[in-house]
Parts: C-alpha cells; sequence; structure tokens
C-alpha cells in the first residue's frame, strides 16, 4: 500500500505543523489535487461543507 496513516502519532505531528504553518500564511484559497475518479466524492464533501453539514475534529 503506498499511503500513510495520518492518525499514526508520526504523523500526527506532522500533519499539525502542516496547519499551524498554513494558519499563520492565511491564504486566500486551498487547493487539493486529486485524480479525476475522486472529483465525485470531493464535490460532495465541498457541498456538505458548505451547508454547515461537516464538522471537524
Amino acid at each position: 500500500m503506498d499511503q500513510i496513516d495520518v492518525l499514526d502519532k508520526k504523523y500526527q505531528v506532522a500533519v499539525e505543523d502542516i496547519a499551524d504553518q498554513i494558519v499563520k500564511y492565511k491564504p486566500a484559497i486551498i487547493v487539493n489535487e486529486q485524480s479525476p475518479e475522486f472529483q465525485s466524492r470531493i464535490d460532495s464533501l465541498y457541498k456538505s461543507y458548505v451547508a454547515g453539514n461537516l464538522q471537524f475534529a
């Protein structure tokens, strides 16, 4: 498998560091680049986010 477990403790430190850097930079947009086969899932998640139906931990 060529994926990492982002919930693994060693990767959580890296994820938190990236999130902190994004907050400091205050970007106008953040782009999520994915393969076309994931587009319907991304669109669905974005619609849920815009509607206020997504909660982030």
